[in-house]
């Protein structure tokens, strides 16, 4: 719970100090970032949950 509000303060600080060009740019990239951790760590987990059963 921590972390999400850490990550919208974040956000909002950007929002606040950089322009709205700047914004969206940056989203654009965190949100790449997001999809690929999540692609990275389905191909992590689902590997070692066959090997655990």
């Amino acid at each position: 719970m921590r972390f999400i509000k850490f990550i919208l303060h974040l956000l909002g600080s950007l929002k606040n100090n950089t322009s709205t060009k700047q914004f969206i740019v940056f989203l654009f990239l965190f949100l790449i970032l997001i999809l690929i951790g999540l692609i990275t760590l389905i191909k992590v987990v689902i590997p070692f949950t066959y090997i655990a059963l």
